[in-house]
């Protein structure tokens, strides 16, 4: 591969912001394959109190083994969502079978948080109660009750439990757990719950089936959706239980709890009086290490906590109802106000200020900025108009008409490689602008960075051409994945990257074209670069997840052998890898950080031995590079393989090597 081309001039040399997902105990997504069938699912446990409930042990410290004949699942389709599919769990109370008369029932939301399903090391299959969540949504019953439980999908927990859409999910939600916007379809599915789930459950099983012994409950977001249900759906819901109800999803904008959509619509609605709301927030929710989210000030200036946004959101919630007329006796809480001064963050919201990633006596005429593209700009891929691309573009940005173009780098996953500067708030951060400012500052050589984002809904599928029966073995959810990473691959060749040379200032030629990523992203960068090298001169690929590429039919855990069957090592074999691009291809001897715990992943070799996280990145990565030699690559000058013992699996780490890494592609001298 040619030198690329530099743009810019040449200069002397300067010296150059858990809560893991809101559902804490959030264990595994399950899924089911047909009516009254059970499908025994991994428990995703990182708990002893855990392991010891699925080693059939009574234990007293909030988990428990149940008779698993008192639980019943089934799938339901939902006409008024798409038909898209709903996982029922049914528990019925100890005597049901020995007697016949009928009982209440409580609706649950977040189902999984209170009824998980497991296997111990042998294999065997349990079902567990949560105690302290089931206690809560249990204890104001006079006697037993049914409980249908809906499990909550990762993918569309947002838009089911959310009355209301929320345009700053990024101040919240790491872009892992949300897109940048979500909800709206909480009336749609309450809509399923009523007009569809109940009539089943009354036909189905002996209930009481009157509005008064009708109830809904739920936690965290699934106690949003509760409280609304109950404000909204009186008729027929009488009583309502939310536990860590997610009241900051009815945030606006602004200021800490200046325009909530949920305390307006308390404000403009008649307030039932014949229901009764029990209130309170979990443990789990009064304490987390994250400090970065949210990126929410309140009135003072000061930056609020997510302790602070449960509890003073549930407080806030519980003052609107009874300011508006409801029955301070139908309102029973476990908060204390007390409970809130405690989690104040006191620093101000931190002020990005881009000069400081410049030396002080640097000072560019014109400083970088990142221009955004929506996905409706670009073609027909993704009608998605909340979705983007973003365009960073260097220092002194020429246009076309005032001098020569500027080489690119094409970038999937973009939110956690330019951060901040697009709206993530994430302390993990590739910090990729700043990496550029600094390196334009040190050698006068300015390149453009498109970054695309990717999107919640589809986390693996578009990163992968290959289909994975099993991946399973390696994730919670979703069980298979049907990749649809060519098409993705296409889009970018053949409608992005046109759009991006015609409105900007590029050297369009594939010898100044380049792409990256890291983990999945790395690994569709790295397949981009063997099957586009006709556009991409370049790949930079930190620690690609190469299990992604895992083929073989679908088998139970611990089934499918490592690497028996790998579809992009078996591209490689038969195409060969292209010796007109560089691969600058880094891993880590230690990339089990921010990877699935508990017994993730599913692997063994075939000589029997269960393999580890660090095993699977190491030897995927290993096998890629060595079959990489067979072609005639050489070693430090078409691939740079950067294998660093004790590195981790963190975009912070990779982003200390971006430097390196496009030094080495040729973007700089």
């Amino acid at each position: 591969m040619r030198k690329m081309k530099h743009s810019g001039h040449k200069t002397s040399k300067l010296l150059p912001i858990r809560l893991i997902l809101l559902m804490s105990f959030v264990l595994f997504s399950m899924t089911y394959s047909s009516v009254n069938s059970q499908t025994l699912l991994p428990l995703l446990h990182e708990n002893d109190d855990l392991d010891q409930a699925l080693m059939g042990n009574e234990i007293s410290n909030g988990f428990q083994s149940i008779d698993s004949s008192r639980i019943e699942t089934f799938t339901m389709n939902m006409p008024q969502l798409n038909g898209r599919e709903k996982d029922i769990i049914i528990y019925l109370p100890a005597d049901y079978f020995s007697g016949d008369r009928s009982y209440p029932v409580l609706y649950l939301q977040n189902a999984e948080e209170v009824f998980i399903f497991g296997r111990n090391e042998d294999g065997d299959g349990s079902w567990i109660l949560n105690e302290s969540i089931y206690t809560f949504f249990t204890e104001n019953f006079e006697g037993d009750v049914i409980i249908v439980g809906s499990v909550s999908n990762p993918i569309f927990i947002w838009d089911e439990y959310g009355p209301w859409v929320n345009e700053n999910m990024y101040h919240w939600m790491s872009p892992d757990d949300a897109n940048r916007v979500e909800g709206g379809q909480g009336d749609a599915y309450l809509d399923f719950l009523i007009q569809t789930l109940k009539p089943e459950i009354d036909n189905r099983y002996r209930t009481l089936p009157d509005r008064d012994t009708t109830a809904i409950g739920g936690y965290d977001m699934g106690g949003l959706l509760s409280l609304y249900a109950g404000l909204t759906r009186s008729e027929v819901y009488s009583r309502v239980m939310a536990l860590s109800p997610a009241i900051w999803f009815g945030e606006e904008g602004g200021k800490w709890l200046s325009n909530n959509q949920f305390l307006n619509l308390i404000d403009g609605i008649k307030i039932p009086e014949n229901l009764s709301i029990y209130i309170d927030v979990a443990d789990s929710e009064k304490s987390t290490e994250i400090e970065i989210r949210p990126a929410v000030n309140d009135s003072q200036g000061k930056k609020i906590s997510f302790p602070r946004a449960y509890l003073e959101g549930a407080m806030v919630l519980m003052e609107t109802l009874l300011t508006n007329g409801f029955p301070e006796g139908s309102l029973k809480t476990g908060l204390n106000e007390r409970e809130i001064t405690s989690f104040e963050i006191t620093e101000e919201e931190p002020i990005l200020d881009k000069s400081y990633y410049f030396p002080i006596f640097f000072s560019p005429p014109t400083p970088s900025r990142i221009e955004q593209i929506p996905f409706t700009d670009i073609g027909e891929y993704d009608p998605n108009p909340d979705r983007y691309v973003w365009v960073y573009l260097p220092p002194n940005y020429r246009d076309k008409s005032q001098g020569e173009g500027y080489n690119v780098i094409y970038l999937a996953g973009v939110q956690r490689i330019f951060g901040t500067e697009i709206g993530v708030y994430d302390d993990r951060d590739w910090k990729f602008d700043e990496t550029l400012d600094r390196l334009y500052s040190e050698t006068g050589i300015g390149i453009i960075a498109v970054g695309i984002e990717s999107d919640r809904d589809h986390p693996w599928d578009e990163y992968t051409p290959f289909t994975n029966n099993n991946m399973d073995n390696f994730v919670s959810y979703p069980e298979k994945v049907f990749g649809k990473g060519e098409s993705f691959l296409n889009m970018i060749v053949t409608e992005l990257k046109p759009k991006i040379d015609i409105k900007y200032n590029t050297n369009a030629e594939r010898e100044n074209t380049a792409i990256g990523g890291g983990s999945r992203y790395a690994f569709f960068a790295l397949y981009a670069g063997l099957t586009k090298f006709d556009i991409f001169s370049g790949v930079m690929a930190m620690s690609p997840a190469i299990w992604m590429a895992e083929g073989g039919d679908p088998l139970p855990l611990y089934s499918p052998y490592w690497f028996k069957y790998n579809n992009l090592w078996e591209l490689i074999r038969v195409n060969g890898a292209p010796t007109n691009v560089q691969y600058f291809l880094h891993i880590g001897t230690d990339e089990s950080a921010n990877m699935p715990g508990g017994d993730y992943p599913y692997v063994k070799t075939e000589d029997g031995i269960n393999r580890s996280w660090e095993y699977v990145y190491l030897n995927g990565a290993d096998r890629i590079f060595e079959i990489m030699l067979e072609d005639d690559l050489i070693y430090g000058t078409t691939i740079n393989y950067h294998r660093i013992t004790g590195d981790d699996h963190d975009p912070t780490t990779w982003g200390t090597y971006v430097n390196y890494a496009l030094h080495w592609l040729g973007f700089y001298d």
